[in-house]
């Protein structure tokens, strides 16, 4: 049974169920006691955690949410997608919401009406009126349904299903005196409750959210915008384990998306509407939508429970000055990395994940000149530099029986017959980077592209590696690549903060012609260009490049 301190801080409740944030919570302010007063500002039944104010700073991203409102969302939603004269007006009516952040075309949608009466109805049902003999001032609800409901009501996990009238009415906690003792007599007191009428708004709105959004995440993401900060991912292990990726740092997230099932449902919705299938047979998926979101679930038996992971495009595309600003690299390399694209010479963005590769690509594409023509290639549509002629094509999946994949290898054959002044893809994880490889030495100078590496030396053996897929040579991959790829560019990130670290050029070296890597030492002063060193021909580079 749930002790009284989970039922006056139900957020300390939902921490409690992930490990590694269980240790983050702080202390309670007494252990006699009264939950803390929320703060002013903090919306109704989510008081922050014990002794933190609200404007402290704690390891736990603190998402709001009105559980009353969820649960009614929640209850509105089953019934809708129960109710055929319902479900097909709901469903046709997914491109009126455009998920996070844009609730305001569901609001004006022709099918508001509708839903609005489906919230009445489950408000009327749940929000009944008190059982017979109830006094003035007394709890609304018998003790033993107290207790079995009260914890889930305030976790937002109280079940859906059960039949009208079980619970009658929607009530906060406040702790009602001194714990009980005696046989007989449950192990807590017993809370009294008030009546407190449901936010239809809002109930509406968590609806839409849960029809044609990211139902609770939504909140989360709203709440990175409320912080200034942009979410670029985010990661559900389990209803109250999730994780979000915000300012540069992974944080834990106190925000709880019910059970199992309620995963599981917002999984399968995301990856049907994006065209993808999620179901015993098809136990992974990775699926895109217009937006550049990107959409990774497993289910059992892959996994034990229902894992998801999102993939945000970041709101502002930085151009080099603003990366500049930040951090990302100092004037003189951005200097030098202007004369790079000037003087159309490939190159390879290299990093691990979440490094700022995609955004320094973006930066460096919208250095190109205005009449040149830049054809990107993408699985998933994350480029989208600030430039006149911009040409995207993506691939595209098989279908449930098989058939019709495209690869980024077929979209380099197309891409090639768009003419081109610049060939970009993406990202290079696999064969087609011969495709790449051939187009950047027929003539198709300029090109770029990212790679997933740990360091800059690594860079070639990750090339070499993915050649090989294409059953090509190391010597065939290596003569080509050096030829291609003049520069690469690595990037890394420590303690939270991204940045360039170095500028590196690629040769062919000793009887074996190995692939190596060589790093550019650039001048510290701005407009000065590289100090003496070894180009990818061999030839000493003074001066300005």
């Amino acid at each position: 049974m749930k002790n009284t301190d989970q039922l006056q801080n139900p957020q300390r409740t939902l921490l409690a169920d992930s490990p590694r944030v269980r240790a983050q919570i702080p202390p309670r302010e007494s252990e006699q006691g009264l939950a803390p007063t929320p703060p002013a500002g903090a919306p109704h039944g989510v008081p922050m955690p014990s002794g933190v104010s609200a404007g402290a700073s704690v390891s736990a991203l603190m998402v709001p949410e009105d559980y009353r409102a969820r649960a009614v969302a929640v209850q509105a939603r089953e019934r809708i997608l129960r109710s055929p004269e319902f479900s097909s007006l709901a469903l046709d009516g997914a491109a009126a919401f455009n998920g996070p952040s844009s609730a305001q075309p569901f609001f004006e949608s022709p099918l508001r009406p509708l839903l609005e009466g489906v919230v009445e109805e489950v408000i009327a049902e749940i929000d009944g009126a008190p059982p017979p003999g109830t006094l003035p001032g007394s709890p609304r609800v018998a003790p033993g349904l107290l207790s079995r409901f009260m914890p889930r009501v305030l976790s937002g996990t109280l079940s859906l299903r059960r039949k009208p009238g079980k619970l009658p009415g929607v009530f906060t906690a406040h702790l009602a005196g001194p714990r009980a003792a005696g046989r007989g007599t449950a192990p807590w007191s017993y809370p009294s409750v008030e009546h407190v009428p449901v936010d239809r708004e809002l109930a509406l709105r968590y609806l839409g959210s849960e029809l044609y959004g990211f139902g609770a995440l939504d909140l989360l993401l709203e709440a990175g915008e409320k912080l200034g900060a942009a979410i670029t991912d985010i990661y559900v292990n389990s209803p109250c384990d999730i994780w979000a990726g915000i300012g540069g740092e992974v944080r834990p997230v106190a925000l709880s998306l019910g059970n199992e099932q309620r995963v599981r449902a917002l999984a399968e919705r995301l990856i049907r509407r994006r065209g993808g299938q999620l179901d015993t047979a098809h136990p992974a998926a990775d699926v895109s939508d217009e937006v550049g979101r990107r959409i990774h679930a497993v289910i059992p038996p892959l996994s034990e429970r229902t894992r998801l992971s999102i993939r945000l495009p970041a709101r502002e595309r930085p151009g080099l000055n603003r990366l500049v600003s930040v951090g990302l690299c100092d004037a003189a390399t951005a200097d030098y990395l202007r004369r790079m694209v000037a003087e159309r010479r490939g190159f390879v963005i290299s990093g691990g994940t979440g490094t700022g590769k995609t955004t320094l690509l973006n930066a460096l594409l919208g250095l190109c000149e205005p009449a040149e023509r830049i054809v990107i290639l993408e699985d998933t549509p994350e480029l989208a530099p600030e430039h006149e002629q911009v040409v995207a094509l993506r691939t595209r999946a098989a279908n449930s029986e098989g058939a019709g994949a495209i690869g980024l290898g077929e979209l380099i054959v197309q891409a090639l017959r768009m003419g081109p002044d610049r060939l970009v893809v993406g990202e290079c994880r696999g064969a087609e980077v011969v495709h790449l490889l051939t187009a950047m030495n027929t003539g198709h100078r300029g090109a770029g592209t990212t790679l997933h590496a740990n360091s800059a030396e690594a860079v070639p053996r990750r090339l070499i590696a993915l050649g090989a897929l294409a059953g090509l040579d190391y010597r065939t991959v290596a003569l080509h690549t050096v030829t291609a790829f003049e520069r690469i560019i690595h990037l890394e990130q420590q303690g939270g903060r991204r940045r360039i670290e170095g500028v590196y050029s690629l040769h062919v070296e000793g009887p074996e012609e190995r692939l190596r890597v060589r790093r550019i030492p650039i001048n510290p002063e701005p407009g000065r260009g590289v100090a003496p060193s070894e180009s990818a021909g061999g030839v000493r580079e003074r001066g300005r490049t």
